[in-house]
């Protein structure tokens, strides 16, 4: 196709009203009323029938690859940008998208997660507890580091970690407020755990001493938690991230619409 099959219409339309429509023939889900008048026009307008093929003739030179539209040269640096950011509805979005996205993963791993039952922690308000794993926690860890606040007078801390309903039994000792399960004790398979606290002097404890219950899964059930743990703003963000990507690959109007030969 050479410039000459792409000059101006030299037609006029008989039907102007209908002829600024045009660009609504054949769209999915079009009027069917209207796509009957366009389709009545199409046969006394020379006009807009020039228009429709030369629009095919593009649309097909541009699938073979014999037609190349060129744009108006750019300064170098325009380009250098334009080739990493892109049109608008592409590249654009889709970096905004990926980074709001990635963000919000990174937060809800490096944010610490709320205890079960809305925040609600064992013992009184204010008294030593488990800050690590929280009641209820997923962690996917086999050696996972167990922390805790102080307690007020104790010169150390007593350890014990049990599966609920199995037979694993570790016991450690930590002169700090953290411990980590070593590798040659590893948490042997996934299911519900619970750990208690003893301070030495172990009076320094109500009765029972002060535990925590945590469950460890596999990866996916890690996420899953950590997810529905996050606060109510990473996740706002993980959904907008989301709803960009998806507003980026969504491709334009124009690139929908069918062709008059599938007509």
């Amino acid at each position: 196709m050479d410039d000459a099959e792409l000059r101006d219409n030299p037609f006029e339309c008989v039907e102007p009203e209908l002829g600024k429509l045009l660009w609504r023939y054949g769209l999915p889900g079009g009027d069917p009323a209207l796509q009957s008048q366009l389709a009545d026009h199409l046969t006394i307008c020379d006009a807009c029938r020039f228009t429709l093929a030369t629009e095919e003739r593009v649309i097909r030179g541009l699938q073979a690859g014999s037609l190349t539209l060129h744009e108006p040269a750019r300064p170098r640096w325009s380009r250098f940008l334009v080739g990493i950011l892109g049109p608008p509805r592409g590249r654009v979005l889709a970096l905004g998208g990926a980074c709001t996205l990635a963000a919000s993963l990174v937060l809800m791993l490096l944010v610490p997660p709320s205890p079960a039952g809305g925040g609600l922690h064992r013992g009184a308000a204010g008294a030593p507890r488990f800050t690590r794993p929280v009641e209820g926690e997923v962690i996917w860890s086999a050696s996972p580091r167990l922390a805790w606040s102080a307690v007020p007078g104790a010169s150390s801390y007593r350890l014990e970690v049990s599966e609920v309903g199995g037979d694993y039994d570790w016991r450690g000792q930590s002169r700090t407020e953290s411990l980590q399960i070593p590798a040659t004790a590893a948490l042997p398979r996934a299911g519900y755990y619970r750990a208690i606290l003893f301070p030495v002097p172990a009076d320094l404890a109500g009765p029972g001493g002060i535990s925590v219950s945590f469950a460890r899964g596999d990866l996916g059930a890690f996420l899953g938690y950590r997810l529905g743990a996050a606060p109510r703003w990473i996740q706002i963000l993980g959904l907008l991230g989301l709803l960009t990507l998806a507003a980026a690959g969504t491709r334009p109007l124009w690139s929908r619409r069918s062709s008059p030969a599938g007509r």
